[in-house]
């Protein structure tokens, strides 16, 4: 006889194509629960993923849903699970980078969708441009007035290799004293 599972520990049931499928309820991040499910070719396996799921919740980390987007998570997490783990300071930081960065690029993607592919193209992306333009800062300027850095003398600028897509001043330009990045 199968063994049985106790009251909120989920199921681990065997299909007819041979595969294992686990069952358990999990909780969104609007607070409500679930019923989450997991597929694997082993026993062990699902029972692994099994318990990753159930260890996330228990933590507080909400389950994916294919309806949310990765800037409402994001949100989500730096205004309830962020504050209770880092220090004000490094929270204060990622709220930031979070704002300019991360979110205009990547926010709109559905997390069920969103890949280590997608991150890895962000990061080279954010490498390679230069921050203000990232950030869209000289775009708002009139046409005229988009000399961003009108303090910088020649001798304290260098140009990178490929100045990024957009045609303002400030790209292309390597700060070497203030900042190493802009």
């Amino acid at each position: 006889m199968a063994k049985r599972r106790a009251n909120g520990e989920g199921t681990i049931t065997k299909r007819k194509d041979g595969r294992f499928h686990a069952a358990a309820y999990v909780y969104r991040p609007d607070g409500t629960r679930t019923r989450k499910f997991v597929y694997g070719k082993t026993r062990e396996e699902v029972a692994d993923k099994l318990t990753e799921l159930q260890e996330k919740t228990r933590q507080g980390i909400p389950a994916a849903s294919s309806t949310m987007a990765f800037g409402d998570y994001l949100t989500y997490w730096l205004a309830t699970i962020a504050p209770e783990r880092l220090k004000p300071a490094t929270l204060n930081s990622y709220e930031g980078l979070t704002r300019l960065y991360i979110r205009p690029a990547l926010g709109k993607k559905r997390l069920n969708r969103l890949s280590p592919a997608d991150v890895r193209r962000f990061l080279t992306e954010f490498k390679a441009s230069c921050l203000c333009c990232l950030r869209r800062a000289d775009h708002e300027r009139p046409e005229g007035k988009r000399a961003f850095a009108p303090w910088v003398g020649a001798a304290s600028v260098s140009r990178r290799p490929g100045p990024c897509s957009t045609s303002t001043p400030c790209c292309g330009l390597l700060y070497s004293k203030p900042c190493a990045r802009n």
